[in-house]
């Protein structure tokens, strides 16, 4: 485990809040107990504090840049100055999972000297409601940012929508430093 996933674990059991040793729930279904007893005391400042560390306060803002515009990736791909050299699909990871995949494929083709990678997140909404952002397209711009992969991303961004479309990222490797 990271510094940072260790901090977030640490804030998330803070929140967490064990069963009265003295409660006997044995003969009780969950149609029978109270609904007062089933509503989340703990304040909302602990709750937001363990989520905000999902998202990494520690991130160095537009080290590795984003790039709004595609129509150069277009260009040099039809070109045939660009391809995907390998692909890393993230679809069922959980958040950690994610991100450790995610740190060790991008390292391993840095390594391999890669330029292009393209990283597929998912957009989310799954079952969620209507626009909801995915918690791994929502981390991603974070992993990118901080840590080794600042130095290791040139520059990533949403792919075309042949490739994924606001699902999926390229990333842009540097060249490794010897």
């Amino acid at each position: 485990m990271t510094d940072q996933t260790d901090r977030a674990w640490q804030a998330y059991t803070k929140t967490v809040q064990a069963y009265e040793k003295n409660e006997d729930l044995s003969g009780t279904s969950v149609a029978d107990t109270p609904v007062e007893k089933n509503i989340d005391s703990r304040p909302l400042q602990e709750k937001q504090a363990a989520q905000r560390l999902l998202v990494s306060p520690l991130a160095k803002p537009h080290k590795p840049q984003f790039l709004t515009s595609i129509h150069d990736i277009r260009r040099e791909m039809r070109q045939g100055r660009l391809s995907i050299q390998a692909k890393l699909d993230l679809h069922g990871m959980t958040l950690a999972q994610a991100y450790e995949q995610t740190t060790d494929f991008i390292m391993t083709r840095s390594q391999q000297q890669k330029k292009l990678i393209l990283v597929i997140t998912g957009k989310g909404s799954g079952g969620r409601g209507l626009n909801q952002e995915g918690v791994l397209k929502k981390n991603f711009p974070y992993w990118i940012d901080s840590g080794v992969l600042s130095d290791i991303v040139n520059w990533y961004s949403f792919a075309l929508k042949e490739h994924g479309g606001e699902g999926a990222f390229y990333v842009r490797l540097r060249k490794p430093r010897p």
